[in-house]
């Protein structure tokens, strides 16, 4: 699987089934970074992965700054 997002900076992915079936933070960097997630086996069928952004109140781009 392949993420692609348009927005750096710290991100936790998850893979999931029913619950968190593992997890792993990466940084992100770069104009179109790209993250990829192999699936292990017993995790297939009906699997999906999640991925979050976390940025600061300091990198917020914001008028008034918030985390996000």
């Amino acid at each position: 699987i392949l993420i692609k997002t348009p927005i750096n900076g710290p991100a936790l992915v998850t893979v999931e089934r029913e619950n968190v079936k593992r997890y792993f933070f990466t940084k992100l960097e770069g104009n179109a970074p790209a993250i990829r997630v192999p699936i292990e086996e017993g995790e297939a069928p009906n699997v999906f992965v999640s991925g979050r952004v976390l940025r600061g109140s300091q990198d917020s781009p914001k008028k008034f700054r918030m985390p996000e």
